[in-house]
């Protein structure tokens, strides 16, 4: 491991850093047409801790791809290995209460990207309808017409690179000046990241020069194939597993492995004093041991548990989130609710840049920093059908809707009317839904409905 690896983030201090459309679809055409207002975004001199906006840190997303929220080492797993992860989580801003609002990979990229809700985003899916190239084509420039993170911190002097996981067309779409996707469906040749090089990264750092930087990190890992070379699979051979989890556990210590990768590049190019990384995993994951297969709404096969990706359980929506930055952020631990909609407000006021007004999500570092919880109660999200029904009606492709508040989270399934009521304190599983005790539970069902259909609001 390199020399601000070992040292856990103490060393000399440097300088202070800032901390802080409308469209209109004719789907039997295939016609978008876009009246979105130009972005507006204000850089302001300083920012709200009077921190000088001239002296910028790089900023680094690491995003899993299809891993269970409790598979980490620092999340309490005895058997996983994931060292270099670890590592960075003891010296970060730790919450173990992350949610993405949908489970399914190209949605909640998505949310990242925009910092917006599915339902404000449009892109609930993770194919259009039929799968037609054409009606991709058009989903394809959904991101074009939006905020980006891209975007917003190229008004700050911010160049990007895009790597990993993509599925909005072409790099530039998300207003990257560097990326490796074209436009293959979710990410072509920028799914070799990780598996097969991070010389990319090296190459964008390089040509960055002395300008701030921003860098997607988004492998194809842990994410099927559950490949990973003979080294790993041996870590989790002998412990009495089944053969889809070994394989599974062995991916994900290879996806960290890629980690301690990252940060060594970052160090031995002068960087890793100047970085911030945030980390989240786009949606759960869980392999199925007892069957084949489970069969969603449009009759897809699905080979991964029923209680993960593409559904509404923890398994499928809750994530770890660190914030990473030794020399500014003190190594702490909370149990606040945050979400993938505040990782864009959040890199904003890192990077001094105003946020535009209608992004929903907070600055999850600031209120920390003075000791105050963060100003929310309940964490919200909805799922939808993989293959859209209709380009950009979130009603029409919506299955699911959810809403976590305190130590109880109601689901409503869309598609069959019903309603599941679960206190995660105390049945963390989700195995007893109080929502079939209806009498006894019907006030708590009734509030809970009350603040969901408050949040969902498909026409803004």
């Amino acid at each position: 491991m390199f020399k601000y690896w070992q040292n856990s983030g103490k060393g000399e201090k440097r300088a202070e850093k800032p901390v802080f459309r409308c469209f209109a679809l004719l789907v039997s055409s295939f016609v978008l047409v876009a009246c979105s207002k130009p972005l507006k975004t204000e850089i302001p001199k300083t920012n709200d801790m009077g921190v000088s906006s001239e002296q910028k840190p790089n900023i680094v997303w690491v995003i899993s791809d299809d891993q269970a929220f409790g598979d980490f080492g620092f999340m309490g797993h005895p058997i996983i290995k994931t060292p270099n992860i670890d590592k960075l989580a003891s010296q970060s801003l730790l919450y173990k209460n992350g949610y993405v609002p949908t489970s399914l990979c190209r949605a909640s990229l998505m949310t990242l990207l925009t910092g917006k809700y599915t339902y404000q985003h449009k892109i609930t899916f993770n194919d259009p309808p039929n799968k037609d190239k054409r009606a991709r084509r058009v989903a394809d420039k959904f991101l074009a017409q939006d905020y980006s993170v891209a975007r917003l911190l190229s008004t700050a002097g911010y160049k990007s690179l895009q790597t990993g996981k993509f599925w909005e067309g072409n790099y530039k779409n998300g207003g990257f000046t560097h990326g490796m996707t074209t436009g293959v469906r979710h990410g072509d040749e920028g799914l070799q990241i990780g598996r097969k090089t991070m010389q990319p990264i090296v190459d964008f750092i390089d040509e960055a020069g002395d300008d701030p930087f921003f860098i997607w990190y988004a492998p194809y890992l842990p994410h099927e194939p559950h490949n990973a070379e003979e080294k790993y699979q041996a870590i989790y051979r002998d412990k009495g597993l089944h053969h889809k989890m070994q394989r599974y556990y062995a991916n994900i210590t290879w996806f960290d492995d890629t980690v301690g990768e990252l940060m060594k590049i970052l160090e031995q190019k002068g960087q890793a004093e100047n970085t911030v990384i945030m980390f989240i995993v786009d949606n759960g994951w869980s392999p199925i041991i007892d069957a084949p297969y489970w069969t969603d709404y449009q009759g897809r096969k699905l080979k991964f548990h029923d209680r993960s990706k593409s559904t509404p359980y923890e398994n499928g929506l809750r994530t770890p989130v660190f914030v990473w930055w030794p020399d500014e952020i003190k190594p702490q631990a909370h149990a606040d609710f945050v979400s993938a909609i505040d990782f864009l407000p959040t890199t904003l006021e890192i990077a001094g840049v105003k946020p535009p007004e209608d992004l929903p999500g907070l600055d999850i570092i600031t209120p920390k920093l003075a000791g105050r919880n963060l100003n929310r109660d309940a964490v919200y999200g909805s799922l939808y059908y993989h293959d859209a029904v209709e380009l950009g009606n979130s009603v029409a492709n919506l299955t699911h809707r959810w809403v976590r508040e305190g130590d109880w989270k109601l689901i409503v399934n869309e598609i069959e009317n019903t309603r599941e009521l679960y206190n995660l304190k105390r049945d963390p599983l989700e195995q007893e839904n109080k929502a079939e005790l209806e009498n006894r539970f019907s006030a708590k069902i009734t509030h809970l409905e009350n603040k969901l259909n408050k949040w969902w609001n498909p026409n803004r």
